[in-house]
């Protein structure tokens, strides 16, 4: 009878490390099954081809995530102080002012803030919003009401567009 089972010498190098911290390469022969190296070159074979399609898929994802215009955190809304938070609504020209918790809050034209007050002009209004941020008190004020208190006048005004650009959306002002 024949001896069905064919056997294959190779050589592979391996590297050791010696006690001194140095690597040699040696040669070491092995001796392996004609099945059983079968199976070890495709299982090889099926590591690599895993690791390629894995690598492919992440930089395919990451290519996606970074290059479209979604924002995944939500960025359409920044942090003043307190919860309260400007949103861009609508067209890019549009801006909100919500009080914490709300989904909704007044289109505003006009927003100006310094610790503890956050003052806004709703659009077309001739009133200031003026929110106290350390009491949670919201009243209405007119410009002569603003152009004489001293804790009002000196917050620096300035439109909405140009607020929303001063603020940092991972960090609240205060």
């Amino acid at each position: 009878m024949w001896n069905t089972r064919q056997s294959y010498a190779c050589k592979t190098k391996v590297l050791y490390k010696t006690n001194a911290g140095f690597l040699q390469i040696a040669t070491k022969n092995f001796n392996l099954e004609a099945g059983k190296k079968d199976k070890r070159i495709m299982k090889m074979r099926h590591n690599n081809l895993f690791l390629s399609f894995g690598r492919v898929v992440f930089l395919a994802l990451f290519v996606c995530l970074w290059s479209c215009e979604w924002d995944p955190f939500g960025s359409d809304s920044k942090e003043i102080a307190h919860g309260y938070r400007l949103k861009r609504v609508g067209d890019s020209s549009q801006f909100a002012l919500l009080a914490p918790y709300d989904t909704g809050g007044i289109i505003i034209d006009e927003i100006g803030w310094r610790k503890p007050f956050i003052i806004a002009r709703a659009a077309g209004s001739q009133y200031w919003d003026r929110i106290d941020t350390d009491h949670a008190e919201h009243i209405r004020i007119s410009d002569s009401q603003r152009s004489s208190n001293p804790n009002y006048k000196t917050i620096p005004v300035e439109s909405a567009d140009m607020a929303w650009h001063q603020l940092n959306p991972h960090k609240r002002m205060w």
